[in-house]
């Protein structure tokens, strides 16, 4: 993983939105609220998946911006080519 600044949680998030096949940023992260919309929901997730929407929950306001800042920079800088 790259070291960052963020928490392990925070570090879930980002790896789970840099992983995405989408070349839409907003497509990742309008995915990413969807699914955890649903897991609110009580839909279940196993695996991965459940992990990265545990980790999420785990997130303060703020802890959730932070991710999406690290995530435009990194597509900003050519993450997304």
């Amino acid at each position: 993983m790259i070291t960052t600044g963020l928490n392990d949680n925070q570090n879930i998030i980002l790896e789970h939105l840099k992983s995405s096949e989408s070349n839409s940023p907003f497509a990742d992260i309008y995915a990413l609220w969807s699914k955890y919309f649903d897991y609110c929901m009580g839909y279940q997730f196993s695996g991965y998946e459940a992990e990265v929407f545990e980790a999420y929950n785990g997130l303060d306001e703020q802890e959730k911006y932070e991710v999406l800042q690290e995530y435009g920079r990194w597509g900003i800088n050519g993450g997304l080519d």
